[in-house]
């Protein structure tokens, strides 16, 4: 692979919009899983690949594209981290102006499956605090379920 090919995929990380199945558990890629539906009012976003300075604002520009791009304003836009193995100061930087952007528009923001290093950055920089320690989850299913415990017109009807 030539290295500015490789210099692109770096600057723009493959990304993805997660959903349930309908009868099947987990999340699942939308774009790649047929039947894969959005939660109604929450947004779970997959980075894949580190979140540096020669990224973050892609992936700011994408987190706001996406939420103003949603049917109905999303109440919550969760970043699953899960595939985040590093992370620098201008990311966490970058994530603050996120939760900041999103707040102005009524949306929490919170990220589920931080790695322990990405996760020491959040913490020390203060932005875990100003998330809020109850908008940090342990994977994008638990932030889904909070989500539906919180949320519970979100849930669909049982029949």
């Amino acid at each position: 692979m030539n290295r500015q090919v490789e210099a692109i995929r770096a600057s723009q990380p493959r990304d993805a919009l997660l959903g349930r199945v309908p009868g099947r558990g987990g999340l699942h890629k939308l774009h790649a899983e047929p039947g894969a539906q959005p939660v109604p009012g929450l947004v779970l976003y997959l980075v894949q690949a580190g979140l540096v300075f020669f990224n973050a604002d892609y992936v700011k520009n994408r987190i706001l594209a996406i939420a103003d791009g949603q049917p109905e304003p999303p109440r919550w836009f969760i970043l699953d981290a899960s595939a985040i193995n590093h992370m620098d100061s201008t990311a966490v930087d970058t994530l603050e102006d996120v939760r900041v952007d999103l707040a102005d528009r009524g949306v929490a923001f919170g990220i589920a499956d931080l790695h322990s290093l990405p996760g020491q950055m959040v913490e020390r920089s203060g932005l875990a605090d100003r998330i809020g320690h109850a908008m940090l989850f342990e994977s994008a299913e638990t932030a889904a379920e909070a989500f539906d415990k919180r949320t519970p017109a979100a849930r669909p009807a049982v029949r």
